[in-house]
């Protein structure tokens, strides 16, 4: 059940970037910001996943930070990403 609120949380970030992103971009879907992102979405699902587990193992891991550590994965790629994308230009 924690794995399924780690999703959770992870996959409400997701939805809530591409709605925002379709506010700028109207044509902007989840499938094609999925299919344009690959590596940072993989990599934000990763850090979901291997975040949750760490908490889990130290017995810290409620529902609530579950879903907490899944949208926080998104978050931070998203931050990273940005930076690094500053950096490159």
């Amino acid at each position: 059940m924690l794995g399924i609120l780690v999703l959770g949380g992870w996959l409400a970030h997701l939805l809530m970037k591409v709605i925002e992103l379709r506010r700028i971009e109207p044509t902007v879907s989840l499938f094609n910001y999925l299919r344009g992102h690959p590596y940072v979405v993989a990599y934000s699902a990763i850090a979901s996943a291997v975040a949750g587990v760490a908490i889990f193992h130290y017995g810290e891991l409620t529902p609530l930070m579950a879903v907490g550590v899944g949208y926080m994965s998104d978050s931070i790629m998203d931050k990273i990403t940005s930076r690094t994308e500053l950096a490159v230009r």
